[in-house]
């Protein structure tokens, strides 16, 4: 069985600016996405930088896209 990862967990490491990309897509683990997405915003140094489309395949099966966060120590 697939578990989608604790919560409390991203929710640390984001404000502690652990990561410097985050990339999701809101597919599989789309209630933790959002979650993750609300604690992105929290943090003044993490930015949307790009939304990559992906998938040709049959539409709209296998196609979405991917929300690129990156962490910037200083804001603009």
């Amino acid at each position: 069985m697939y578990r989608a990862g604790e919560p409390g967990a991203y929710a640390r490491y984001i404000k502690e600016g652990y990561f410097s990309l985050v990339a999701l897509n809101f597919t599989d683990t789309t209630g933790l996405d959002q979650q993750i997405v609300a604690d992105l915003h929290r943090n003044r140094h993490y930015r949307l930088v790009e939304v990559v489309p992906y998938g040709i395949e049959i539409p709209p099966i296998g196609q979405g896209t991917y929300n690129i966060w990156r962490y910037e120590a200083t804001t603009r």
